[in-house]
């Protein structure tokens, strides 16, 4: 995270919408991933089940949909990092070329 917040502090002077688009996304991304993280936290304990019982219980479909909710987050996060190293070398061919003529 240190390292794009450095790139967007230095893509300003470039100007680079898809800089600030893809820090943007990684923001966002991390900060719900927290938010999933702390609703893992705040559920309630998880009674003992029996074997028998086969039925997804309240704690159960919680954890799914909070497990669910962080594979969506981190698929997100991979597609940001995806950009962002793409955006990166795309940034060093370029100044290359600047640094070249």
């Amino acid at each position: 995270m240190e390292i794009l917040a450095a790139a967007v502090r230095a893509g300003t002077k470039v100007r680079s919408d898809n800089l600030f688009n893809a820090a943007r996304t990684v923001s966002e991304a991390t900060r719900a991933l927290l938010d999933a993280a702390k609703m893992i936290e705040d559920a309630p304990e998880q009674d003992t089940v029996e074997a028998d019982d086969f039925g997804i219980d309240a704690y159960t479909m919680q954890e799914i949909k909070v497990q669910m909710h962080i594979a969506e987050l981190e698929h997100q996060l991979e597609k940001a990092r995806k950009k962002y190293d793409r955006l990166m070398k795309t940034t060093v061919s370029s100044d290359k070329s600047w640094t070249s003529a």
